[in-house]
């Protein structure tokens, strides 16, 4: 019979079971810090695209003011898709007409 304390009396199956359940347990603790890093990495993307979403929307919203009968509360309350349309209305709107001499 082995000693389960003693390595040099292990069989080469005991051995060969030691080494492959010391990789699933730096397999499974790498898996856990890859996963604590994805976790974080979306977390900071997801903090940028809210900045970035923010600050494109308070342009659009401030030139948006500059072109329509809207108050600062109503378009506050738009999306950026929404914004981008009543500024492009506004636009056209406000083109003259071509009129021939």
């Amino acid at each position: 019979m082995s000693n389960p304390g003693k390595t040099g009396d292990q069989t080469p199956t005991e051995k060969n079971v030691s080494a492959l359940n010391a990789r699933v347990l730096i397999l499974e603790s790498l898996n856990a810090s890859l996963i604590a890093e994805r976790d974080e990495a979306v977390k900071q993307l997801k903090q940028a695209n809210d900045l970035i979403e923010a600050d494109t929307k308070a342009r659009l919203v401030e030139k948006a003011l500059g072109e329509t009968n809207m108050t600062l509360n109503e378009l506050a309350g738009k999306d950026i898709n929404e914004l981008e349309t009543i500024i492009t209305i506004s636009a056209l709107a406000k083109k003259p007409r071509f009129e021939s001499g």
